[in-house]
């Protein structure tokens, strides 16, 4: 479990970084917060590392949404 919260830490590091460096933060002036939590307004930048602190942070999300695509992509191949 430490290991999990090491990783899931490390990525949220990442993010961090990246909103601090970002646009948004230093220009717009708004706080880390806020430039995460715009909606579809995160800085494109940072997309990958909110999405992989996401999944770090609830593995099973990302297991469905794998299981998902490859359903999908098993009903095409046998159309």
């Amino acid at each position: 479990m430490a290991q999990y919260n090491e990783e899931c830490n490390k990525l949220r590091q990442q993010l961090l970084d990246c909103v601090l460096q970002s646009r948004c933060y230093r220009i717009e002036n708004k706080t880390p917060r806020e430039c995460i939590n715009r909606g579809g307004n995160m800085p494109e930048e940072c997309k990958s590392h909110h999405i992989d602190l996401v999944y770090c942070r609830t593995p099973h999300l990302k297991k469905t949404v794998e299981e998902k695509h490859r359903n999908l992509n098993e009903t095409f191949i046998n159309r």
